[in-house]
């Protein structure tokens, strides 16, 4: 025997024999499987083509091994599978040059150190002499299919679809829409395909790259009412584009809502007598939102107007300052919500509440911000700092301007004497800028008898007749006689309000003064002061005290103040606070003194009894 042809022996001993029944060419087993280190190869490898897509792989044990193997199957560089038996089925592409590997899985290792290699080069199995289709085109392309058009073919019963090289499916027509996803990217081939069954030559290869379309908004958006004030939204379904629907958003005024499925939503929180803009956006599975829908606007019947003259401060931080609002605005002409305040480092800060100031501005109640800062370092760098002077003015014209105040409150306190003029020109710049916009300016102002006294800590900074000749309302806060840090006593003596009241009516423009009434009560425990502060509470709080203690409170001559005392843990407690009676002699001793407009502060739960009474609208 020639040494060519024993090598070649050789090699079928050790590698066995590979056959392969594809278009009659045998398989030509790798060298490398043939090396002396590698003892476990499978022998007699056979592929053989059952189809345009299939081979059936079949092998022997290794020569000389009895026991049971597992064997793993490769095609390229991927596995197919793993079996312990010596067969297996393996899809490929037709008319491609495939390789195939066998090998032995031994313990616990993950990859085949040796295995049997055969290359086989597919063949198109049962092929019809049709031609190819002259043409292939794409007509339509977007995320969720592809139109494809192509020529005829004499002689063809059908056409095979590929993308991928995998077949779609087969039909009559020379045109097809495939699914596909947005995004990537696909090829195309027809192959015809003749009565038999046989496939003729495939088309040219067309590759297409699909796009992915974002989410479209809904359209068809109609309001109907739902009671209570709220309204229920309906749109018709639409496209969430390439990656599905997760849900439609609804924006109310351009505040989102609620996100679901639902092509319907109630819409509540519309303020009476407000125009409301209400659209819906489109949100898919990958968190795009759609533009927004054309709007649709809703508008509740507007409230009775208020027909009340009364002047109210609202603190803006609780909610029972508003729902009293609520209770009694048809009393109330201007409220003064406490919105804006000063930092230590002089920077003005704060936020309107849109609920409160829509719903004032829905019911004709004027709305004029209280701007306050009562800090008295920061106070005098905002008066006497030309660039923080600067920013103040121009912050307070640009909220007034936002949100369409009516005007705003200026309630500097706790000024230095020495700033008494740099007040004056402060507040008579604002009033110069905001009166040019059509706003109104008030300023709260410490009560005083006199003005000989210029450097009291308190009210020495206030020049009334200056600031008279500018602001359109200066409001007088009437109380403070005795405070939180201060021993118990009259909260504001009707004599003292008088005194006020008649100094105030000697002003020029003596109908711009509004003396205000507190309204809360304050318990004081024995040896009050800065560190032994009393408590301030509201009327309803105070009769809660009240029924807890078990008091009976008596009304002070000199005040008009219900006052009474307790003892806690053995601590006698002072306590003072104004009930309906107890305002009604304040605002006549007010009055008395010349000054007709009284104030509030501030409301919350007072005794609902004031509102009865002709002096609070005055």
């Amino acid at each position: 025997m020639p040494l060519r042809n024993r090598r070649s022996h050789l090699l079928a001993a050790l590698a066995g024999t590979a056959m392969v029944l594809a278009g009659g060419a045998a398989a030509r087993p790798s060298a490398a499987a043939a090396a002396p280190s590698c003892a476990t190869i499978p022998s007699h490898v056979t592929v053989v083509q059952k189809d345009a897509h299939t081979l059936a792989v079949s092998w022997r044990p290794p020569p000389g091994v009895r026991r049971r193997l597992v064997y793993r199957v490769a095609r390229g560089g991927h596995v197919v599978g793993q079996t312990k038996g010596r067969f297996m089925v393996v899809r490929v592409r037709p008319g491609k040059l495939v390789k195939i590997r066998i090998g032995v899985i031994e313990g616990r290792a993950r990859k085949m150190r040796c295995a049997a290699v055969v290359r086989v080069r597919t063949q198109l199995r049962n092929r019809a002499s049709l031609a190819a289709p002259a043409t292939l085109e794409v007509t339509e392309v977007n995320d969720r299919r592809v139109r494809l058009r192509w020529g005829a073919v004499s002689g063809a019963f059908g056409y095979r679809v590929l993308r991928d090289d995998l077949v779609v499916r087969q039909v009559r027509e020379t045109s097809l829409d495939v699914d596909v996803v947005g995004g990537k990217p696909y090829t195309f081939q027809i192959a015809p395909v003749d009565r038999a069954g046989r496939v003729g030559a495939m088309s040219r290869l067309v590759q297409v790259a699909t796009v992915l379309s974002p989410p479209r908004p809904p359209t068809g958006l109609t309001a109907q009412s739902a009671g209570g004030g709220a309204y229920r939204v309906s749109w018709r379904p639409a496209s969430a584009g390439s990656f599905g629907l997760a849900g439609y958003r609804v924006l109310r005024d351009g505040q989102p809502l609620g996100q679901d499925r639902d092509t319907s939503r109630v819409v509540t929180g519309l303020v009476e007598g407000e125009v409301h803009r209400v659209t819906v956006v489109t949100v898919d599975r990958q968190g795009q939102l759609s533009p927004e829908s054309a709007p649709i606007e809703l508008q509740l019947d507007p409230p009775p107007p208020t027909t009340g003259t009364a002047r109210a401060f609202l603190l803006a931080s609780t909610d029972r300052s508003f729902e009293d609002f609520k209770r009694n605005y048809m009393r109330v002409g201007r409220i003064y919500p406490t919105y804006f305040d000063c930092t230590a480092d002089a920077r003005f800060v704060g936020a309107d509440d849109p609920r409160i100031t829509r719903w004032a501005r829905a019911r004709r109640v004027l709305v004029m911000p209280r701007i306050n800062c009562q800090n008295t370092a920061t106070l005098h760098r905002i008066l006497t700092e030309p660039a923080i002077r600067e920013a103040w003015l121009s912050k307070i014209v640009e909220v007034t301007r936002t949100y369409g105040y009516d005007g705003v409150n200026i309630d500097f306190e706790a000024g230095l004497w020495t700033d008494r003029a740099a007040l004056s020109d402060f507040v008579t710049e604002a009033v110069r800028r905001l009166r040019a916009e059509g706003r109104l300016v008030s300023i709260c102002v410490s009560a005083k008898q006199s003005d000989t006294n210029k450097q009291h800590p308190r009210n020495g900074i206030f020049d009334y007749p200056v600031l008279a000749g500018q602001v359109d309302e200066i409001l007088v806060m009437s109380w403070g006689w005795h405070w939180l840090t201060s021993t118990a006593g009259e909260i504001s003596p009707l004599s003292w309000l008088q005194g006020v009241a008649q100094y105030v009516s000697t002003m020029p423009n003596r109908d711009r003064f509004v003396m205000g009434t507190s309204m809360y009560g304050i318990d004081w425990p024995e040896g009050s002061g800065t560190s032994k502060p009393g408590t301030p509470y509201e009327y309803d709080d105070m009769l809660a005290l009240i029924a807890r203690v078990g008091a009976a409170p008596v009304r002070d001559p000199s005040s008009g103040e219900m006052t009474f005392t307790y003892y806690d843990a053995g601590v006698r407690h002072d306590v003072r606070y104004l009930d309906t009676e107890a305002v009604r002699q304040k605002h006549a001793a007010i009055n008395a003194g010349g000054v007709t407009h009284t104030f509030l502060w501030r409301l919350g739960d007072e005794d609902q009894g004031i509102w009865a009474l002709p002096s609070v609208s005055r």
